[in-house]
């Protein structure tokens, strides 16, 4: 096989996963925040909800950042670092939705006590259609895996991390797009201080994992105090605690794979 068909089949999984990602979050979000949905279905309560709320988190993250890296590569044959990282990406999310929808299922098996056990047409279609859209997208992308082995990989001195695709990205739209042309000095600023600020993510990705925990816990329990209504304290720690624990592992655990973020030079 050649780059062509390396890049061509890395741009139809990445794709497929996408259309896989939006019928997922709209079953997630009409089983979990429509109030009188939520109360009829088994999948809703704990421990198979807390499954899937991470799940959840950890494809937002995933598929945001492969959803970027794909629209900033978009040259005619991807360098094969990038098309292995677009690959990982859509391969992570596909096993997390996966691991999701299965346990969707296996709530309506061993039901938490006193659970609904509605079943509703739409609910059922979406979560099939997921289903079939994550089988599709993972056949297309043991295509791309088979087409990159056969090319071959080769990593470049100082491969891209999600920051420079971010820059990059911004920078060619306002190379596009008249009134964002003031913003091009704001890019290359945002660059330099990348490479050679002391106070650069780079040099604390520690920490940015951290203050990104923090944000995921405080906006977690702002969305659940207007949509809810507000906990009693001890109730908004814990459950911050708890979102912004799962953020920071989800963190840790894609910040070297998908190369959000590259350690300083």
């Amino acid at each position: 096989m050649t780059d062509r068909d390396e890049t061509r089949t890395t741009r139809l999984a990445a794709n497929a996963t996408a259309v896989a990602v939006l019928l997922f979050g709209l079953l997630w979000f009409l089983t979990t925040q429509v109030r009188d949905l939520r109360e009829t279905l088994p999948f809703t309560l704990d421990p198979y909800d807390a499954v899937v709320s991470y799940a959840v988190m950890a494809i937002a993250l995933v598929a945001g950042a492969t959803w970027l890296r794909s629209l900033r590569h978009r040259e005619p044959v991807l360098d094969a670092a990038v098309a292995r990282r677009i690959r990982l990406g859509a391969g992570i999310a596909l096993a997390i939705m996966g691991v999701a929808l299965t346990t969707d299922a296996l709530a309506y098996l061993a039901p938490p006590a006193d659970a609904g056990m509605a079943l509703p047409w739409f609910a059922a279609g979406l979560w099939l259609g997921s289903a079939i859209a994550v089988g599709v997208a993972a056949a297309h992308l043991g295509r791309a895996v088979r087409a990159g082995s056969a090319t071959g990989e080769v990593t470049p001195a100082r491969e891209p991390d999600l920051l420079d695709d971010a820059l990059g990205l911004g920078d060619e739209l306002a190379t596009r797009i008249p009134p964002l042309r003031p913003l091009r000095p704001v890019m290359t600023g945002t660059a330099d201080f990348l490479d050679r600020s002391a106070l650069s993510p780079r040099r604390h990705r520690l920490a940015v994992g951290i203050l990104g925990a923090l944000a995921t816990a405080v906006a977690f329990d702002v969305w659940h105090a207007v949509v809810e209504g507000p906990w009693m304290p001890a109730g908004a720690i814990v459950f911050g605690f708890l979102a912004g624990t799962g953020a920071i592992v989800i963190y840790g655990l894609a910040l070297r794979p998908l190369r959000l973020i590259r350690p300083a030079d």
